[in-house]
């Protein structure tokens, strides 16, 4: 399993790195952003969002000892923090550090300098990505929201996640006819009764209990319902003023089948297990 940190800092740089072309001389490494502040002459035209994170994102940090910047190069530590840098993270040839405004010419200036970028805000655009990979309309079909959608669905097939538990009244989980989507929940955190075969430890709620909703398995962190909410949620849940089904999951018409880990590996490892055997027992194809 792969430690979400470097999947964070991994995709962070994805984002830096994809902007950055090749090294340039100069002033030309510095982004517009950030040109206000190393000279007059510098100046360039904003438009309002770029004045705005100015303002907001960099005018509190300038304030102080100075910018909050990425930056890319084949330099060191070392040599950053002589130029009045404070350096706060590196992954290989990319830094997060506070610049000095007065600096930031000398620091573009290093010898295997490629970029200075101004740290900027990033937004929350879950309710965009599916457009975004192009699952619409290329799986789901041409149609529009509000759904049910055309296409390739997740019918037939069993989602399966091994997270924090599951919420699993969420009207995203349910059906039009007020069952649950879930074939099973299997929490492995709470004492032993009637336990799945063959662990034997943990509790393992049926369709039956989850569909009267007398299951009482929960998920106190909200990670697990969140990650099934974005594989497989159906949308009858969406809310905010929009209608039912604006907002679905990459297979909104899946069956479900969740593990409530115990966060060892071991555990999680049955889990993944359990998913599949779920998975042969209901004769569907699996996807953990």
């Amino acid at each position: 399993m792969l430690n979400r940190t470097r999947i964070a800092v991994f995709l962070a740089l994805c984002v830096f790195l994809g902007g950055v072309s090749s090294a340039s001389a100069g002033p030309e490494k510095v982004s517009p952003l950030l040109r206000k502040y190393t000279a007059p002459s510098m100046a360039v035209a904003y438009d309002v969002r770029a004045q705005q994170q100015i303002e907001g994102v960099l005018g509190a940090a300038a304030s102080g000892t100075g910018i909050r910047c990425l930056i890319q190069g084949d330099v060191t530590r070392a040599q950053l923090e002589a130029l009045g840098v404070e350096v706060r993270s590196q992954a290989g040839t990319v830094f997060t550090a506070v610049i000095p405004a007065e600096s930031i010419l000398a620091v573009s200036d290093l010898p295997g300098m490629v970029r200075i970028e101004a740290a900027r805000m990033v937004e929350k655009n879950l309710d965009v990505a599916l457009a975004e990979t192009q699952i619409e309309p290329k799986v789901h079909g041409a149609s529009a929201p509000p759904y049910p959608v055309t296409g390739n669905t997740g019918a037939g097939i069993l989602v399966g996640a091994v997270d924090s538990g599951f919420d699993y009244t969420h009207e995203d989980f349910r059906t039009s006819g007020g069952l649950s989507r879930f074939e099973s929940i299997w929490d492995q955190s709470v004492a032993t009764l009637n336990p799945p075969v063959p662990f034997n430890y943990g509790r393992e709620w049926t369709k039956a209990s989850l569909d009267d909703l007398t299951c009482t398995t929960t998920d106190p962190v909200g990670h697990g319902t969140h990650v099934m909410g974005i594989a497989g949620g159906n949308g009858r849940g969406t809310g905010n003023g929009y209608p039912q089904y604006q907002y679905i999951g990459v297979a909104p018409e899946a069956s479900l089948v969740g593990v409530k880990t115990d966060y060892s590996d071991a555990g999680i490892i049955d889990g993944v297990d359990y998913i599949f055997q779920k998975a042969t027992a209901l004769g569907m194809n699996a996807v953990v």
